[in-house]
């Protein structure tokens, strides 16, 4: 019993701590946001797998994946920046104006994007080349890629204003309105048991979920918030050093999650693809712990740079705390997950999540690393960083591929993590060392007088030294 009361004491203070802390609440929410989105997507991908053929669930994922990346591609950082920008913007109507810059702007390079993407898909992709040949998926290729890259900006939005419950209720109205409309046209229409069903599902839940945002959410986040044109573009082309660093960042961080399904429908098969997509998306449950922490120590940092060494090292503790327990579960109970979906994606996906369940922990190194590195301003190292390993994944992955087959995959993503994470610890060495230069440069000589200003000291060493030992 003193046993029982006590773990009982901890967990209330625990939330209590969570309330009180915006950090830990905000992370909190935006894992919240990826639990529901992934456990209405695991429902969806269920219903998916029993209802239709493998080949046509992994030809639909690989455009939802080229739809997805076609998005991330394009954006140019006007959703991420809006983290950096939308704290600093104190009025409604210069809010209002930054915010509506990167829904217009990002609606028009979804559109101008998917349309380029769609002339090009068959050299990307001869099996994905179907989208060209219908008319229908074309139309949903170019919508849906604008309200991807608008639904983007909106949780960017969100997570700016330190509010992420808004992201997770968006995203649960995405996951709930895309299951009915997988699941209905497959019993109420002839040929309901098509690629361009389950694609249609994806593309009309965002544009429902985006406007739902915009109407409902946004107003209500901001009272007096509306959509305004002008000045929106202006907004735009003043901030393009920062668009630019946050645009490569957030590539380097995106491009492998959705060119991974493109590379395996590519190189190996639909059938390949639709096992290899439901154990990624199993997997990504780690990988969320410390994306969704970085994020929040990115939009904290933003709100209070000065603070960034102590918000840093509370985010490594939370983040250990979390992944630690959730690692254990999948190691041990991964097989009988895959289950859900099938016996034939748990004998060809089992041994793939044990690989990715690994990969969360210097996958969690570089998450954490970059938000650090964005809240100081130092956007070239971070877009060096997260493109480098971007690089090297998928251009290895698509070597790989045909021999080394889906665990092969895998583990090139975890050497792709383990790569950045070596960068990250020499980076902190490197601070570290300069720290102690700094240090032995500003001793006073035992002949002169000790001048220097106290106040412009202490600020930097501080800084660097938070900065140095911030994992």
């Amino acid at each position: 019993m003193p046993s029982a009361t006590f773990t009982t004491q901890r967990v209330v203070s625990l939330a209590r701590h969570v309330r009180r802390s915006s950090l830990h609440r905000n992370s909190v929410w935006l894992m919240l946001s990826i639990v529901i989105a992934s456990c209405l997507g695991y429902a969806y991908w269920v219903a998916a797998a029993r209802l239709f053929p493998s080949a046509q669930v992994g030809l639909a994922t690989g455009l939802v994946s080229l739809m997805t990346v076609t998005a991330t591609v394009a954006n140019f950082g006007v959703a991420t920046a809006l983290v950096q920008r939308l704290p600093v913007r104190d009025n409604i109507d210069d809010w209002s104006t930054t915010l509506s810059g990167s829904v217009i702007g990002g609606a028009v390079l979804g559109v101008s994007s998917g349309a380029v993407v769609l002339v090009l898909v068959p050299v990307l992709s001869h099996r994905l080349a179907v989208v060209q040949r219908d008319p229908v998926l074309a139309l949903l290729f170019i919508v849906g890629t604008a309200c991807c890259i608008v639904s983007m900006v909106l949780d960017f939005a969100f997570i700016a204003e330190r509010n992420s419950r808004s992201t997770a209720i968006r995203g649960g109205i995405f996951g709930l309105i895309k299951i009915p409309l997988l699941i209905v046209p497959v019993f109420v229409l002839s040929g309901g048991r098509s690629t361009t069903v389950i694609f249609a599902s994806w593309v009309l839940a965002y544009a429902a979920s985006c406007v739902i945002a915009l109407t409902v959410m946004m107003p209500k986040l901001r009272p007096g918030f509306s959509i305004r044109r002008r000045g929106a573009f202006a907004e735009l082309r003043t901030n393009v050093r920062l668009l630019t660093g946050n645009y490569f960042t957030t590539l380097g961080t995106t491009l492998p999650l959705y060119i991974l399904p493109v590379i395996v429908v590519t190189r190996l098969s639909a059938t390949a693809n639709a096992y290899f997509y439901i154990t990624w998306m199993v997997g990504g449950a780690f990988f969320m712990i410390s994306s969704a922490i970085g994020s929040a120590l990115y939009a904290e940092g933003s709100n209070d740079p000065a603070k960034i060494g102590s918000i840093a090292r509370s985010s490594v503790r939370f983040t250990a705390l979390l992944l630690t327990p959730a690692m254990l579960i999948v190691f041990a109970t991964g097989k009988w997950i895959l289950e859900i979906f099938g016996s034939a994606y748990s004998q060809n996906g089992t041994h793939l999540l044990w690989v990715l369940t690994l990969a969360s922990i210097p996958d969690a190194i570089t998450n954490l690393y970059v938000a650090v590195l964005r809240v100081r301003g130092r956007l070239r190292a971070a877009g060096c960083l997260t493109m480098g390993m971007a690089i090297f994944t998928m251009v290895a992955a698509w070597i790989v591929a045909p021999s080394l087959k889906l665990v092969g995959i895998g583990v090139i993503w975890l050497l792709g993590q383990v790569l950045g994470s070596i960068w990250v610890a020499w980076d902190m060495g490197a601070l570290a060392r300069i720290l102690r230069w700094a240090t032995a440069r500003r001793k006073p000589h035992h002949d002169a007088p000790f001048v220097t200003t106290p106040l412009a000291y202490d600020h930097h060493d501080a800084d660097t030294r938070e900065t140095a030992s911030v994992l």
